[in-house]
C-alpha cells in the first residue's frame, strides 16, 4: 500500500489563515480586561497553533504562494503597541514526528528544495502600531510526491524584549497538501455484482473521499472503513473487500484507467480495470463523475478475464474534503 493512503480526520476541516489589516483592527481586540495591569508583559502567539493547520492547494499554478503563518502580538496598552518587537521564530521539525506519534498520521517534511519563505522568519518585525506579521511561502508543487502528506513545524524562539510567548501557542504545525480537481467528498450510488458470491452486494450510498494521488489521478477512501477501500455487503452486514482501493486516473476528464492501490495485482491477486462500455468521465458542470470499473481476481475466477466484481457508479460532489 503506497505511502499516504491514510489520511487524518483532522484534514477534513481546512483551517484558513484570516489576513487582517492592522490599521483596522478596534482596540478592544487586542487588549484584555487587566490591560491596566503594568506588570503585565506582551504575549505573542501562533495562529491556529492549538491544533494542526490545514492548507489544501489546488495543484495548479505549479508555483504556488500563500500566507503560511500568521504571527500576533497582544499588548498591555497603546503606548507599547506604538513600539517596535522583533520575534524570532525557528523551523522545529520535531513538531512532525510528535504529530505522527501522537495521531497515527503519516506526515512528512516539505522538501527544503520545494518551497521558501519569503520574510526571515529569525528576525520578525513588528512596526509601531502593527499588531499582526504574516509570512508567506512559495512552495514549487512539481517536487511534491501528490500521494505524500507534507508538513512544516515553525516555533517561536524569542518573543522579544519585555514579550513572552504563549506556551500553548508557540508550536505551529502546517500540513501543506496539494490536491487536483477531482479532489473532494462524494457520496457514491450505484450497482455492483460479484459473480463469485452472491451474498456480497453493494452497500450504496457510500460516503468518500477522492484524494490527490498524482496531478491527474485520486484514490477513493471509504470513510465507513477508514481507508482506501470500497464498502460492500456480505449477507446484508457491513464488510469490504481487503487489499482492495480503486484508485482513478483521468485525461481530459475522462476516465482513463483505473487501478488498485494495493498492488496491479495485490498480494491477494485482486487487481482493477476500467469497463470501457460504460460512461466514464468526469462533468466539470456539477463535479460529478460517472466511471465503470472492475475488480478482477484469477484466484477466484480462474478464467479470463478474470472479472470477479462489475461496478456501475456514480460519485455526487458534496464539497471539499
Amino acid at each position: 500500500m503506497k505511502n499516504g493512503l491514510r489520511i487524518n480526520k483532522l484534514s477534513l476541516l481546512f483551517i484558513g489563515l484570516v489576513v487582517i489589516a492592522s490599521s483596522c483592527v478596534k482596540k478592544d481586540g487586542f487588549y484584555k480586561k487587566d490591560s491596566n495591569e503594568t506588570s503585565r508583559k506582551t504575549t505573542v502567539q501562533l495562529t491556529g497553533a492549538s491544533d494542526i493547520i490545514q492548507f489544501a492547494r489546488d495543484v495548479k499554478p505549479t508555483k504556488d504562494t500563500f500566507i503560511l503563518i500568521d504571527v500576533r502580538r497582544y499588548t498591555n496598552s497603546q503606548a507599547e503597541l506604538g513600539e517596535p518587537l522583533t520575534v524570532k521564530l525557528a523551523k522545529n521539525s520535531a513538531l512532525i514526528d510528535a504529530y505522527n506519534t501522537a495521531n497515527g498520521t503519516g506526515y512528512i517534511e516539505v522538501p527544503a528544495d520545494a518551497y521558501s519563505l519569503l520574510s526571515d522568519i529569525s528576525s520578525v518585525a513588528f512596526q509601531p502600531g502593527e499588531a499582526v506579521k504574516e509570512i508567506k511561502i512559495s512552495v514549487d508543487q512539481s517536487k511534491l510526491d501528490l500521494s505524500q502528506q507534507y508538513a512544516l513545524g515553525f516555533s517561536i524562539s524569542d518573543a522579544g524584549t519585555n514579550a513572552v510567548a504563549v506556551g500553548s501557542l508557540k508550536d505551529g504545525l502546517y500540513a501543506i497538501g496539494v490536491k487536483n480537481k477531482y479532489d473532494g467528498h462524494y457520496q457514491v450510488t450505484g450497482t455492483m455484482t460479484d459473480f463469485a458470491n452472491a451474498n456480497l452486494t453493494g452497500a450504496y450510498p457510500l460516503d468518500v473521499f477522492l484524494v490527490t494521488s498524482g496531478p491527474t489521478s485520486v484514490y477513493m477512501y471509504d470513510n465507513a472503513v477508514g481507508d482506501a477501500a470500497h464498502s460492500i455487503l456480505s449477507s446484508g452486514s457491513a464488510s469490504y473487500y481487503g487489499s482492495y482501493g480503486p484508485e482513478f486516473i483521468f485525461n481530459d476528464d475522462n476516465v482513463t484507467d483505473v487501478v488498485n492501490v494495493y498492488g496491479q495485482p495485490a498480494g491477494n491477486t485482486r487487481s482493477a480495470a476500467l469497463d470501457p462500455s460504460g460512461t466514464n468521465k468526469f462533468d466539470p458542470t456539477d463535479h460529478s463523475i460517472d466511471v465503470n470499473y472492475f475488480m478482477k481476481q484469477p484466484s477466484v475466477i480462474t478464467t479470463a478475464p478474470y472479472i470477479r466484481v462489475s461496478f456501475k457508479e456514480h460519485f455526487k460532489y458534496l464539497g471539499p474534503r
